[in-house]
């Protein structure tokens, strides 16, 4: 009878320390990495670092969408008729959406996996023309229609940080990515490549489709060039293909600088 009662103690020890090392305690550190991300994937990494820039107000001054609707609609809209042409295979599949950052000190736009487009009004100050604004927004989608953006994020971050920022994590290595991603430095083969589909994108629209160079020049010439143009190098090459680029689409169309003009007077 000793030994039963001797043994039914032991197979319930083993149960408890089955049953406790099973049990995950609340605290459980929970990371994924993944080879490859999905176009599902790049829109919840979007969603969610652009939930947490909104939220960070000390660092993201957000233009009030509200008090500056007009801007944000004309924006909005000309960011969706480059979204929405055939050369842009996600442009049903993502969440495409332009927020503007209220920082006349930084001359900025990037884009966030999931076709989260940010733009500062320090920016859309120093352009001059419609055709500026939609050749870097061509050129931005580049990034995020090829998986570019994505592959530079894991590259520079690394694959736990970017499956951390795809559970919706929330800590202080995930917030001080969205101050940096901004940064992120491209290679010269990429940033033309990116060109090249701009120019392509932008082609049936009839814009002078020299506005890429016209912004770069303009920025070059400055005495501190806007950070854009560390982060995607210009060469004498770069140029050469922009202008060889735009002869085949018609260098001579409009810019539509009156427009553009009008609505940048209504920013802050």
């Amino acid at each position: 009878m000793k030994a039963i009662y001797t043994f039914s103690l032991y197979l319930l020890g083993i149960l408890v320390l089955l049953y406790t090392g099973c049990k995950q305690p609340e605290d459980q550190i929970i990371h994924i990495s993944k080879d490859e991300y999905s176009v599902e994937d790049q829109q919840k990494i979007g969603q969610n670092l652009q939930r947490l820039i909104n939220a960070n107000s000390d660092y993201f001054q957000i233009l009030d969408r509200d008090a500056y609707s007009e801007v944000y609609s004309y924006i909005q809209t000309l960011w969706q008729s480059q979204v929405n042409t055939q050369a842009v295979g996600r442009r049903d599949s993502l969440a495409w959406e332009v927020t503007v950052l209220h920082d006349d000190e930084m001359e900025l736009a990037y884009i966030l996996p999931g076709g989260k487009f940010f733009v500062s009004t320090g920016l859309l100050h120093f352009l001059e023309g419609e055709n500026e604004l939609v050749s870097l927004m061509a050129y931005a989608i580049y990034f995020v229609e090829t998986n570019t953006m994505v592959e530079y994020m894991k590259a520079e971050y690394g694959e736990l940080l970017l499956g951390d920022i795809l559970l919706d994590k929330d800590n202080e290595e995930i917030r001080a990515l969205t101050e940096t991603v901004s940064s992120i430095a491209f290679d010269p083969e990429i940033v033309k490549a990116a060109d090249a589909f701009a120019q392509a994108l932008i082609c049936p629209f009839q814009y002078d489709a020299l506005g890429l160079k016209q912004f770069i020049d303009k920025a070059m010439q400055q005495n501190v060039p806007p950070d854009w143009i560390e982060k995607h190098p210009v060469d004498n090459e770069r140029l050469e293909l922009i202008t060889n680029n735009a002869s085949n689409c018609g260098v001579e169309e409009p810019t539509f600088s009156d427009r553009y003009n009008f609505y940048k007077d209504q920013l802050p």
